[in-house]
């Protein structure tokens, strides 16, 4: 995926920031300690922190096609992250690429 110029704005921190802080510095998907904040999708707005959970590298690679043997067969997210996991994998050669102007993801092939 390309990288979004809009990472590296000071208002993006403070909503990241603010985000960990919600979420109490923990991944809202397997109760690890998080480190990345994930949108759940981009059609309500990038900096939107109602569509922003904060998730662990492992959960974070989910959406990349990992499967999320690091959770625990008794979370009730695990089969619906399964499922995700496996969609990323069949989209595997598109990327979804920001498009500025009208606030959504569009998919195209990757490169």
């Amino acid at each position: 995926m390309q990288e979004n110029p809009l990472y590296n704005t000071t208002k993006w921190q403070r909503v990241r920031e603010r985000v960990y802080e919600r979420d109490d510095g923990l991944c809202q998907l397997c109760g690890r300690p998080g480190i990345d904040t994930h949108h759940l999708r981009y059609d309500m707005g990038f900096y939107n922190e109602d569509i922003l959970i904060l998730v662990c590298r492992r959960c974070h690679n989910i959406w990349q096609g990992k499967t999320p043997n690091h959770i625990n067969d008794e979370n009730e997210l695990k089969l619906v992250l399964n499922r995700i996991a496996e969609i990323a994998r069949a989209l595997d050669g598109l990327e979804c690429v920001y498009d500025f102007s009208g606030g959504v993801c569009k998919w195209g092939p990757r490169g």
